[in-house]
């Protein structure tokens, strides 16, 4: 009598994080309530989040750091709530780096290798500090010390120290916040790109959220120590979960409302009046519930009229849309694209881009961003103080519905 075998389940493969449930209070202070999420081998993943958050004290916790007040942490399936720094596959790179200043380059790439019981030999040292600085291009930097290089520099060689061990997690605490503007730009390509040579697990923390979108695969936006949203950077940009998401996670014009209907398409009453479709949000939104119409500034348009008759044109488009939402309600003109009438306040230059403030009757401060390129430069705006008319398509807006979520202070 033939026995089937039992399949076993398979090991998790190096670089697998899982934090279940993480909890940690210092005193009254609950600086994490609750977190949950799972890392893949190989995943670039950002704690993404304002300072106080909680995002370095679980960064500090995975590192081995801090003990947990409950809940789990396993690297590798393996439990390590209770395991001394030392002895997890974990290594962490600092914001300051935290070189030796009486070590040259090779030596302070090598202390973790001085570390290991037993150590390798000086030549399988050599042969392996040698591999790590040019895996991070300071090939020839060995007899340098700390002083003698720039930032960018030291910053590789803390890479290259916590990298010498091939740990099969990552762990960096905003490595890139000591640097200036240009150097950080560059050092973010740079470490996207050594990531995935290694292909190890990078835990990134950070409350920069261009470092995060450029070099994350996946972001988790951090707020009075829980994870309000998880998700691929896109994701989070175009379809925040609540107005705090939204407005922390680059700008974005917030309209008051409620839904009148809810399919095909969301249309929502603003508080001025007027009626706006949307798309259908992912979560509830039933009819009459209080939302959030959500247009990023770069979503929106402006334009001025240059004589008399393109201005009444403009004017009578206005006010046939309104008069229609009057007659009709939802489902009449205007709806696919929206238009309203406003008052250019102020331009402001930023280099690569350009900010339009404009103050709507029928909206409120609506802020307009344009990129600093020819055909941007050529459109027909209105001057600081003159009328002009803004709109944005329905593809556009978002429904944002504000979440009650017990613990967080909106």
């Amino acid at each position: 009598m033939a026995h089937s075998a039992s399949v076993p389940e398979e090991a998790p493969r190096a670089g697998v994080v899982e934090v279940a449930s993480l909890t940690k209070r210092f005193g009254d202070v609950e600086a994490l309530a609750g977190v949950s999420f799972r890392l893949e081998p190989g995943t670039f993943f950002a704690l993404l989040g304002p300072s106080g958050c909680g995002k370095t004290t679980l960064l500090r916790m995975i590192a081995g750091f801090e003990v947990p007040t409950s809940g789990d942490i396993l690297l590798d399936g393996l439990p390590v709530a209770d395991v001394p720094p030392y002895r997890r596959s974990v290594n962490t790179v600092f914001q300051h780096y935290a070189l030796f200043p009486h070590m040259d380059v090779a030596r302070n790439v090598g202390y973790g290798l001085r570390q290991r019981k037993p150590s390798p030999d000086r030549q399988e040292q050599q042969r392996m500090i040698a591999e790590t600085l040019e895996l991070v291009r300071l090939t020839g930097y060995e007899r340098r010390r700390a002083w003698e290089l720039s930032g960018g520099q030291q910053q590789r060689v803390a890479l290259a120290r916590a990298l010498i061990n091939r740990p099969t997690v990552l762990l960096l605490d905003e490595p890139l916040g000591a640097l200036d503007l240009k150097l950080r730009r560059e050092m973010q390509l740079e470490l996207k790109q050594l990531q995935e040579q290694v292909g190890i697990t990078f835990i990134f923390v950070t409350h920069d959220q261009d470092e995060a979108f450029s070099m994350a695969d996946r972001v988790a936006v951090m707020r009075d120590g829980r994870i309000l949203q998880d998700g691929p950077p896109e994701m989070i940009y175009e379809h925040p979960v609540d107005p705090w998401v939204a407005t922390f996670i680059g700008r974005m014009n917030l309209f008051p409302g409620a839904v009148e209907t809810n399919g095909p398409d969301c249309v929502v009453r603003l508080e001025r009046g007027r009626h706006v479709s949307c798309p259908v949000p992912p979560g509830p939104a039933p009819v009459g519930a209080p939302v959030l119409v959500a247009v990023r500034p770069e979503r929106v348009w402006m334009t001025g009229a240059t004589d008399r008759t393109e201005r009444i044109g403009v004017t009578d488009a206005i006010d046939s849309a309104d008069a229609a939402d009057a007659a009709d309600g939802p489902g009449s003109s205007g709806m696919t694209e929206p238009r309203f009438g406003g008052r250019l306040v102020r331009t402001v230059f930023l280099g690569d881009r350009v900010e339009h403030i404009v103050d709507a009757a029928q909206l409120g401060t609506v802020l307009i961003t344009a990129g600093n390129t020819g055909a941007a430069a050529a459109a027909p705006l209105p001057a600081p103080g003159e009328e002009g008319v803004i709109g944005w398509t329905r593809e556009s807006a978002r429904i944002v519905v504000e979440r009650q979520v017990a613990g967080i202070r909106h």
